[in-house]
């Protein structure tokens, strides 16, 4: 490995990481986050009924990722459903690249080694 500079090595996890990352959104759970968040910025209030259960429409309900759901939604206006997505593996792969680099001696190689056979995974 001497024969590559660190920070040469650290590129390639990032864009590898990323490259692992980046592929279609195929989660279910995304879209009622996005709607709910869409709902309190429009109403510019945090829901206490819940209005989409099919079984439990109007219960109490307490919405505990209301800031994550109104920058999701806000995120989604901006970017699009891509630009999440790239998002989401920019911050995958800046926290992989950063945790090597934060460790010393060959447990940061080891670790190196894993990030990049993760997305292979």
């Amino acid at each position: 490995m001497a024969w590559m500079p660190r920070r040469a090595w650290l590129v390639l996890f990032g864009v590898l990481i990323a490259a692992g990352f980046t592929r279609p959104i195929l989660s279910s759970d995304l879209w009622l986050p996005l709607r709910t968040g869409q709902d309190i910025v429009r109403q510019r209030s945090v829901p206490v009924r819940d209005a989409y259960s099919f079984t439990a429409t109007g219960a109490p309900f307490v919405d505990q990722e209301w800031g994550s759901q109104v920058l999701l939604f806000l995120g989604w206006k901006a970017v699009g459903l891509d630009g999440l997505a790239l998002g989401a593996a920019m911050l995958v792969a800046l926290t992989l690249v950063l945790l090597p680099v934060t460790m010393k001696g060959d447990l940061a190689i080891d670790l190196g080694i894993l990030i990049i056979l993760l997305p292979l995974a």
